[in-house]
């Protein structure tokens, strides 16, 4: 007799569940005393640092980031934010002015 093993349903809805509560988390700055002010007008200086770059489009990204970092930001993956946690620009600037997406 030939016996056929099936996934536990159980098993599949856990895995859909993570995947749906993953799905639903973004990132997002924090800084605890950070308030919406501060965030726009560090988030605005740091573009202006990332479309400086001397390297080149490719690195926009990760200095705005590191700039953000300097100034006390993190970046946190939560589904719902905060008072003291902020999105950003969803896309990112180029050194030309206009934004990719």
């Amino acid at each position: 007799m030939r016996t056929t093993t099936r996934p536990l349903p159980h098993a599949w809805l856990l895995a859909c569940a993570v995947g749906l509560a993953a799905a639903g988390c973004a990132h997002y700055w924090a800084r605890p005393d950070g308030s919406v002010e501060d965030f726009q007008r560090e988030s605005a200086v740091c573009i202006e640092d990332a479309k400086g770059s001397p390297y080149g489009p490719s690195s926009l990204e990760p200095v705005y980031r590191a700039c953000m970092r300097g100034k006390g930001w993190k970046r946190v993956e939560v589904s719902v934010a905060d008072n003291n946690q902020f999105r950003g620009r969803r896309t990112t600037p180029t050194s030309s002015g206009r934004r990719r997406r």
